[in-house]
């Protein structure tokens, strides 16, 4: 049973005489909305058979009908917002139980690293110990001994060494003395005496010796000239090749003259003719 729109109207205009009439033996509205429901059916009964005498309860009867479907959708949807909160309810604890899992194995990861890592340090100081012992137990390397030879033969006098009379070239002639053969052989160094065509007293030198390619394998600076002509020893074991060349400079003025230069031809021991 549907209430219509005019059944709407004639409620609504209604209301204040119905207010006024006598309604004691009128059902309560719980009833006729249980009728409406059918919850009841004794109390359908009753209500049907006081409806059948008043019109007034048979229209509030056809309201509670007609309304009864809207109610019915907004109970549900009150209702509906509470399910996802009792999910999350249930879910919530299930949640913080595995965050706790998740953290005690980090932390159980964490102290396994930290012994790892201690235990690690202990065997890199166990072997620095080792190393430590071992070195210290192990005999000093012993220097290897100095050829001491050449300073010893050098200490002590030698007779018989090689005596060379160095005469310089002639360059303006353009032409020059046959180098003087010098045997180095049985002495340890050779004495080269540089005669000069035109000696200065207190003159200051460089002298230079150069081998058969022009190479320089030996030189000095700061030589100063006395009374005598400038003598030079030289050690034999320099003098390995044949042919050199001795060039003699002058210093003075901040420059370097090229004063005199001498040929010198070595003899060894093949080379000499000797055993």
């Amino acid at each position: 049973m549907k209430a219509t729109d005019d059944d709407l109207r004639e409620a609504l205009g209604a209301g204040t005489r119905r207010a006024r009439a006598d309604r004691a033996g009128c059902p309560s509205a719980d009833a006729l909305a249980q009728a409406a429901e059918g919850t009841s059916q004794g109390v359908v009964g009753e209500v049907a058979e006081h409806l059948a005498q008043c019109a007034d309860c048979a229209l509030e009867y056809r309201l509670s009908s007609a309304l009864k479907p809207w109610a019915e959708g907004a109970a549900a949807a009150v209702a509906r917002p509470a399910r996802p909160r009792q999910a999350a309810a249930r879910s919530l604890p299930l949640a913080l139980a595995a965050c706790l899992v998740a953290c005690l194995g980090l932390v159980g990861w964490v102290l396994a690293l930290r012994q790892q890592g201690d235990r690690l340090q202990a065997r890199l100081a166990d072997a620095s110990r080792s190393l430590e012992h071992a070195a210290a137990e192990r005999p000093p390397a012993s220097a290897p001994a100095a050829d001491t030879a050449p300073t010893e033969a050098l200490a002590r006098p030698h007779p018989g060494v090689p005596l060379v009379d160095l005469f310089p070239r002639d360059a303006t002639r353009g032409s020059a003395p046959a180098a003087f053969p010098v045997d180095t052989a049985g002495s340890p160094f050779v004495v080269l005496i540089l005669n000069v065509r035109e000696p200065t007293p207190r003159a200051t030198y460089a002298v230079e010796i150069l081998d058969a390619r022009a190479n320089v394998i030996w030189s000095a600076e700061g030589i100063e000239a006395g009374s005598e002509p400038l003598t030079l020893a030289v050690p034999s074991r320099l003098l390995s090749g044949e042919a050199y060349q001795i060039r003699l400079h002058r210093l003075g003025g901040g420059r370097r003259t090229l004063l005199e230069q001498y040929d010198l031809r070595v003899l060894g021991p093949r080379r000499s003719g000797r055993p």
